[in-house]
Order: structure tokens, then C-alpha cells, then sequence
């Protein structure tokens, strides 16, 4: 009598009574939204220690990798001023203004490079290039209001805040030890001429956030009591400002 025939085992819970197939992975996992991502990586590091010393390996080797190298953003600064004092420069005023927003999001755009380039992890050098980059840019937006396009980028910065917000998240990332290193470059004094020659134009407003910081958090109003102080100096480095034009215009951005 022959054998009865092996009955089939019933499909599981998912549906499937075969093993899945062997599939490359990666272009799936490519195709997830980060935050499911986020979520699948953390479900597996919740059920498996070796998922959590494999997370913690990786961020170790990023912060040696960052803190190894230094990223030279210059080239930035000399793009932006290239924008505003060269690129437009032969166009009618009535041109200029209509690509005046064409001009601006080239500046902020290179604002954002520096940015997103200087991680919190990101080593000294870095980080203080990327200050120093934001301080030329910054400088170059204040005296570029000769022409169409720099006057209405001095305006658009009235109230856009990005090149003080990427400052003052830099500096909220540094070590002491880097604040009092930042403090001590000459970078720190150009800084306190920025908040003076960007506060004759009603623009950049967040420089003194960022000069309070670094200072230890002293008080908005004791910060305007001396910039009070400042500002009635600051009639003559307007002046002074006017001749910084034509130098920086003429030897481009080395002078900033």
C-alpha cells in the first residue's frame, strides 16, 4: 500500500510558505524614506547589541574622519563677491534689478555650502575657516550697495538671517577651549567691525547674538549700551567704510 502523500505545511503568518528569495538589498533600502530607515534601524538596535556597537563604531570613525581634515571654504567668499561686483556689473539698472534675486540666491547658496559643510564634529580649522568665510561674505554684502544688484542684496538681507544663524550655529558647536582659541584670532576684532559696518545698514542683526555668545551670554541691552558707545564712533568708519569700497573693488576680495 503506497505511503499517503506529505501534506504541504501551511503558509505563515506573512502569507508565504517558501523562503524568500536571495535579492539585492540595496536599491530597496535606497527607496525608503529616511525616517522609516530611522525607524528599522532603531527597532534592530533595540533586539540586537551587535547593531548598537556597530552604530557607535561608525559615528567614532566620523568624528576622527571630520576632526582629521580641514575644509578651506575661501573659494566661496571669492564666488559671492564675484557675484556682487562682477557678474552683473555691465548690465542696465533695470536689468540688475530684475536679476537682482538671481544674484541674491547665488550668495545665499554659497552661505548654505559653508554651512552645511561645518558639522558640529567638524575639526578647529574648519570651523574657523568657515567663520572667516562668513565674515568675508558678510563684509562684501555690506559693501557691495554701489550698483542695482548690491543694494537690493543689502535689502534682502534686512531680513534674511542665514549668514548669522550659520555663525552662531558654528560657535554653539565649538569646544571651549575653541571658543577661547576663536576669541584670540584676529578673526574675532574683523568680526566686531562686521556688526558695525552691517548695523549702519539695518542688516545682519544677529551678529550681536553671535558676539554675545562668544562673549559668555552677556545681556542684549548691556551689548547695545557699548555698541551705543560704538555707533558714535562709527560715523567716521563709515567713511572709512566708502574708502574700503573702492580698495576692496579694485584688489577684490583679499581686502575683505
Amino acid at each position: 500500500m503506497a505511503a499517503p502523500p506529505i501534506k504541504r505545511r501551511r503558509a505563515d503568518t506573512a502569507g508565504r510558505s517558501e523562503p524568500l528569495p536571495v535579492v539585492d538589498h540595496l536599491p530597496i533600502i535606497e527607496s525608503l524614506p529616511v525616517p522609516i530607515l530611522r525607524d528599522i534601524l532603531q527597532a534592530a538596535a533595540k533586539k540586537h547589541p551587535d547593531v548598537v556597537v556597530r552604530i557607535l563604531d561608525e559615528k567614532i570613525r566620523l568624528e576622527r574622519t571630520e576632526r582629521s581634515k580641514t575644509v578651506d571654504f575661501d573659494y566661496l567668499s571669492k564666488s559671492a563677491w564675484k557675484v556682487l561686483n562682477v557678474t552683473y556689473r555691465k548690465l542696465k539698472g533695470s536689468h540688475q534689478y530684475d536679476l537682482a534675486g538671481e544674484a541674491e540666491s547665488s550668495v545665499v547658496g554659497c552661505i548654505e555650502t559653508i554651512s552645511e559643510g561645518c558639522p558640529d564634529i567638524a575639526s578647529y580649522e574648519t570651523k574657523a575657516n568657515a567663520l572667516e568665510t562668513l565674515r568675508k561674505i558678510g563684509k562684501t554684502i555690506c559693501l557691495s550697495g554701489n550698483d542695482v544688484i548690491g543694494h537690493e542684496t543689502i535689502k534682502s538681507f534686512q531680513s534674511e538671517t542665514i549668514l548669522e544663524d550659520s555663525m552662531l550655529r558654528i560657535v554653539n558647536g565649538m569646544t571651549d577651549d575653541e571658543l577661547d582659541d576663536i576669541m584670540a584670532e584676529e578673526w574675532y576684532d574683523k568680526l566686531l567691525e562686521l556688526v558695525d559696518l552691517s548695523k549702519g545698514l539695518d542688516i545682519m542683526e544677529g551678529l550681536s547674538d553671535v558676539v554675545a555668545f562668544l562673549q559668555g551670554g552677556e545681556s542684549e541691552n548691556g551689548d547695545d549700551d557699548d555698541d551705543g558707545e560704538d555707533g558714535d564712533e562709527s560715523g567716521g568708519d563709515g567713511d572709512s567704510g566708502d574708502e574700503n569700497i573702492s580698495e576692496d573693488a579694485s584688489e577684490g576680495w583679499v581686502q575683505a
